[in-house]
């Protein structure tokens, strides 16, 4: 039987296992989690750990759009979002949850932000 067959076959089955240990690593090898963060990160959004970490410096750990200081690591309204453009992966600020939701809803559209805009000083 092929190597990648039998470790498919030994992942399938001991699922919870892996799960299991992976998580105690994670809980107590701050190193092993950094680097799964940062490979996450990267292969998720574009962003280097060292592209992120310039951003948090320069940003000073607070959201480009509305000032709020950044958790990292959490998960939480103020956790970090690395923001991206979808079409080029092209990295382009750090923001917190609510903003970066605000974003993705008007599918990055500054047109729908203008707009809701409008509504907001119309409406009150």
């Amino acid at each position: 039987m092929a190597d990648s067959l039998r470790n498919k076959r030994y992942r399938a089955e001991n699922k919870e296992a892996i799960r299991a240990r992976h998580l105690i690593r994670m809980a107590f090898d701050p190193d092993y989690a950094a680097r799964l963060r940062n490979n996450s990160r990267k292969y998720n959004t574009g962003w280097t750990a060292e592209e992120f970490e310039h951003a948090w410096e320069k940003q000073k750990g607070c959201c480009a759009i509305c000032k709020k200081e950044l958790e990292k690591g959490t998960r939480s309204k103020t956790s970090v979002c690395a923001d991206h453009c979808h079409t080029t992966r092209k990295p382009r600020g750090l923001l917190c949850v609510t903003c970066n939701t605000m974003l993705g809803s008007a599918h990055d559209d500054p047109a729908i932000l203008r707009a809701g805009m409008r509504y907001l000083k119309k409406h009150g």
